[in-house]
């Protein structure tokens, strides 16, 4: 049976970021507090034309419903945090699922995940860069794994 993981804590904190579109983000524009807690929404796919220069999209109108709450904690105090020596962040969605990060100066690193259900570590020895820093959001930055 396969375990889902959360993965959408970079593209939640692009959001979040939104409102900073033009500023550069770095390490201590980004870095949540220990306790700190987001709401995450879900909302269904609305469908956009392809665009053009100048035009601006406004998803403020977009219902959304209340799907979770995500909760960053110290991964010493949590069940996997020992698995991930190197995590600053640990991210709980109350969803069986514990999620590890780095917060450094460079980026945001993904160290993997601890299901709770299962008592099963999903631990990278090699973690994957999440988000770079410096980063600057323009209209010419893609937002994909590639860029």
């Amino acid at each position: 049976m396969k375990t889902r993981t959360n993965t959408s804590l970079p593209l939640f904190l692009m959001l979040l970021s939104a409102p900073l579109l033009g500023q550069t983000l770095e390490h201590d524009n980004l870095t949540p507090q220990f306790g700190e807690v987001f709401e995450i929404n879900e909302t269904s796919y609305e469908a956009t034309n392809t665009g053009s220069a100048g035009m601006i999209w406004d998803f403020s109108a977009l219902p959304g419903t209340p799907a979770y709450s995500l909760t960053f904690l110290d991964p010493a105090g949590t069940p996997g945090g020992s698995s991930a020596p190197n995590a600053t962040h640990a991210a709980d969605s109350q969803q069986e699922v514990i999620e590890y990060y780095a917060y450094s100066p460079e980026g945001i690193d993904y160290y993997g995940a601890y299901s709770t259900l299962f008592e099963y570590y999903g631990i990278y020895q090699d973690p994957e860069r999440r988000l770079q820093f410096p980063t600057s959001l323009s209209p010419l930055r893609k937002l994909d794994q590639d860029s």
